[in-house]
C-alpha cells in the first residue's frame, strides 16, 4: 500500500517533509506502522511542489518522479535538500497490479495547477471497473491518460468534474460517490485515501467502502513545522500535535485558515 504526505505553510526544503523526520515518508516506505494491506513501498515514488514565486521561472507545480525506491535515489536527496516550497505533495508506491512499475503510474499526477496522490486500491480494477470509470472521462482527460492504474483514472475523473464547473471539494466528493457506488454494486473493495492540491490548498480524504480505511493524520504548527499544516498516512514524528482523522472525513489544508475537517453526508448513499 502506498503512503503519502502533503504540507502547506511557510517555504521549507522538500527534504524537511519527505526525508528528514524520524518517521518520514522515506521511513514509512520500508517501516510503515499502520498498513492494512501491502508491504514495502518500493515501486517508485514522487514529489510535487509549488515553486516559491519568482518572475523568472515557470508557473505551476514542479514534479520529480522515479521508479526507484525513495531510499535508493541519490539525485532526489540532493534536489530535495536544496529546493524550498510552501506546498508539497509526495507519495511512495507499493503497486497493486503487477506490471505497472513505470513512470506513467508513479504519483503524484499533475494537470495544470493540480497535484494528486492516492493511497489505496480498487479491487480487481482492471477487469471490473476500469472501462466503466474511464467511459466517464471527458475526451480531453481520456486522451491525457498515460498509465493503467485506478489512481490515474480517479485523477482524470476528478479533473473532468472540475472542468464541469464544480469546486475542488465538491468535485472530489462527487468522484468518491461515483466510485464507491460502482464498487459497491460489484461487491469490490475501494480504499480511497486521496490528496489533491489546486496550487493553493490541499484537500485529503480518508474513505473506503469497508469498515476499516487506511490511516490518516493531520497536524498544525508543530515544533518541526511552525505555522505549517500537514496531512499524512502516518505521523512523521512523535509530536503531540498529530491527530487521527476520522473515517469518512474530508480534510482541507490552507496556509491561512489552517486545517478544516468535515464528513460529507452524501458519499455513502450516492446513486450510480
Amino acid at each position: 500500500m502506498c503512503r503519502h504526505v502533503a504540507y502547506v505553510g511557510p517555504p521549507v526544503p522538500i527534504a524537511a517533509v519527505v526525508l528528514d523526520p524520524p518517521h518520514s515518508l522515506e521511513h514509512q516506505a520500508f517501516a510503515a506502522r499502520e498498513l492494512i494491506s501491502g508491504s514495502v513501498a518500493a515501486d517508485g515514488f514522487g514529489a510535487g511542489w509549488m515553486p516559491v514565486p519568482d518572475g523568472d521561472i515557470a508557473t505551476g507545480p514542479a514534479l520529480y518522479t522515479s521508479v526507484l525506491p525513495v531510499w535508493a535515489d541519490r539525485s532526489f536527496r540532493s534536489v530535495a535538500a536544496r529546493v524550498r516550497s510552501g506546498l508539497v505533495v509526495a507519495n511512495v508506491r507499493n503497486a497493486t497490479e503487477a506490471g505497472t512499475t513505470d513512470h506513467a503510474n508513479v504519483h503524484p499526477f499533475t494537470h495544470e495547477d493540480y497535484l494528486f496522490s492516492h493511497n489505496g486500491f480498487i479491487e480487481d480494477f482492471a477487469t471490473t471497473m476500469r472501462r466503466t470509470l474511464r467511459a466517464r472521462l471527458s475526451d480531453a482527460h481520456y486522451a491525457g491518460l498515460r498509465g493503467m492504474t485506478e489512481s490515474e483514472t480517479l485523477f482524470r475523473l476528478l479533473m473532468t468534474r472540475i472542468d464541469e464547473g464544480r469546486g475542488l471539494v465538491d468535485a472530489l466528493t462527487t468522484t468518491l460517490e461515483e466510485t464507491i457506488a460502482l464498487a459497491d454494486g460489484l461487491g469490490k473493495e475501494a480504499q480511497l485515501n486521496l490528496i489533491v492540491s489546486d496550487g493553493r490548498h490541499v484537500v485529503a480524504t480518508r474513505m473506503s467502502n469497508r469498515d476499516e480505511s487506511n490511516s490518516l493524520y493531520v497536524a498544525s504548527d508543530t515544533a518541526r513545522f511552525p505555522d505549517g499544516h500537514l496531512v499524512a498516512s502516518e505521523p512523521l514524528d512523535d509530536d503531540l500535535g498529530w491527530r487521527n482523522v476520522d473515517d469518512g472525513a474530508v480534510v482541507v489544508l490552507d496556509a491561512r485558515a489552517g486545517v478544516q475537517i468535515n464528513v460529507p453526508r452524501r458519499v455513502r448513499d450516492a446513486p450510480v
